[in-house]
């Protein structure tokens, strides 16, 4: 079996040199010739990473000669064929990780073409959401291979509503909108050397709002409406009618599908935009649960607190709902002739439109902060107040446990961060101060009293004191020491007259 390397680009022509040479029956062996002689590199084929990007090579790689193609390690790539672009055999691929190998050509005259393939990986999503009062600049990217390879090769506008695209460079576009009305689609194809990415970039911009019905905070707003526009890019049916399953995102956003009663519902489409025909949002809210009977607080006390003796405990519980409105002609008799068992869905009277919500955020990726008046009775004189807070611990028990929470004693606020939606409760407990010790007054000098000179420091004084009394304490000593001798040879002497 002989090897050739055949430029793929030229494979067309070749197959015009063999038709063309096969009508001369002069020279009936050319093209065969032509093909055994092509030594020139071949040239490469790109293809993507999966699941959501495949590529098209565009032009055949096989002829009605080719006994069979596959590729060498299909653990890097593959032929793809579930897209109508891929209809043609051999004409898609899609990669499995990054990495080269080869596309291997065997025809029926035991010749083979290797054709180099490159598996890259595209750092693009595939769907994109944007509010529609931004402006966003990206860059596309490719990793496992040189970025110059990857380019924009068509970008098309809905022209649904009146935002603008702009592409920057090869690879990078702009998008930018101020209309708040209505919603407005681009989807952008990519080409990765000469091949065609596809399953390309959607971006979707809406009207997207975030609403703290709880704390009223702006930064807690902005943190669910990422989060809003994170889960819906993760899964753009988190706020279709009839969506049940559980959506966790890249960054750690958790939300579920639920069924919601006409409070919520009311809440929501009372604080999105009444004017657009589309608005996506959702809202952070709360509700107190308030024990039927003593014995029921007691024991709900009990249950969250433990041993902790709190007084005016409360009990809350934090939702966020995401959902979206759409303008309906007959919105009411749509509501109407849902299944009432499984409608998540409301009619506006007020602004004609059906209000579709769909899904419950369970966690976020960043932490918000609950603030709430506690109002609560003044602490009395000779006390001081600790406030505790405590949330489910969600293990085999189902605990509850302390977290950390500020009581402002200013405005009478306790606040806490927390990224759960959850059950939470708070209470405090009262404390007699410490008396503390009584320190008894140290008599200061009086006025009149001489003072001591001061002469220099501690460590001069004692230096001098052993330079002047040093000498005498030797005098002192020796004199000692002789009368000492003196005394012992007069005993002694005495000793030896008595024997005597």
């Amino acid at each position: 079996m002989k090897s050739i390397h055949t430029p793929l680009g030229l494979i067309r022509a070749n197959k015009k040199i063999v038709a063309g040479a096969t009508a001369l029956t002069l020279v009936g062996s050319i093209a065969p010739a032509l093909i055994l002689n092509s030594n020139a590199a071949a040239t490469p084929v790109y293809t993507t990473v999966g699941p959501d990007f495949f590529t098209v090579i565009g032009y055949d790689i096989t002829d009605s000669s080719t006994m069979r193609a596959y590729i060498e390690d299909t653990s890097i790539a593959d032929f793809y064929d579930e897209d109508w672009r891929c209809s043609t055999e051999y004409s898609c691929l899609q990669g499995k990780k990054t990495g080269s190998t080869r596309i291997v050509i065997e025809n029926y005259q035991n010749e083979t073409t290797y054709i180099p393939l490159t598996s890259v990986k595209l750092d693009s999503n595939t769907y994109y959401v944007q509010d529609n009062r931004t402006t966003v600049s990206r860059t596309g990217s490719i990793t496992g291979a040189n970025n110059s390879l990857l380019t924009i090769d068509s970008i098309d506008d809905d022209e649904a509503g009146a935002a603008s695209i702009e592409q920057t460079g090869a690879a990078s576009y702009r998008i930018s909108s101020d209309d708040i009305e209505n919603e407005n689609t681009f989807s952008i194809t990519w080409k990765i050397g000469d091949q065609e990415v596809g399953g390309g970039t959607e971006v979707a911009l809406k009207p997207i709002e975030a609403h703290d019905l709880v704390s009223h905070d702006e930064k807690n707003e902005e943190i669910l409406r990422k989060a809003t526009v994170s889960l819906i890019e993760a899964n753009e049916e988190v706020t279709s009618l009839s969506y049940y399953g559980q959506i966790e995102d890249k960054i750690g956003n958790i939300a579920y599908g639920h069924n919601f009663d006409d409070t919520d519902l009311y809440n929501f489409t009372h604080n999105t935009r009444t004017g657009a025909p589309y608005a996506i949002g959702a809202t952070l809210s709360m509700d107190e649960y308030i024990p039927a009977s003593e014995n029921s607080y007691n024991d709900t006390k009990e249950l969250v607190f433990g041993d902790k003796e709190v007084k005016d405990a409360h009990f809350y519980n934090l939702y966020s709902y995401i959902g979206n409105c759409v303008d309906l002609i007959s919105g009411a008799d749509y509501v109407n002739s849902l299944d009432k068992r499984r409608a998540i869905t409301t009619y506006d009277n007020e602004s004609g439109r059906v209000c579709m919500n769909a899904s419950q955020i369970e966690a976020l990726a960043e932490p918000i902060t609950i603030t709430l008046d506690t109002d609560a009775e003044p602490v009395e004189d000779g006390f001081e107040r600790t406030w505790y807070t405590y949330v489910p611990k969600y293990d085999e028990d189902h605990d509850f446990v302390e977290i950390p929470s500020t009581y402002n004693e200013e405005d009478g606020t306790i606040s806490f961060s927390t990224k759960n939606l959850e059950a939470f409760a708070i209470g405090y407990i009262d404390t007699e101060k410490e008396e503390e010790p009584t320190v008894e007054p140290v008599d200061e000098p009086k006025e009149d009293s001489p003072k001591a000179p001061n002469t220099g420091s501690m460590s001069k004084v004692a230096t001098t004191a052993v330079a002047t009394f040093l000498p005498l304490m030797m005098i002192v000593g020796l004199a000692f020491i002789a009368r000492a001798k003196k005394h012992s040879s007069s005993k002694l002497a005495k000793k030896i007259n008595h024997f005597e």
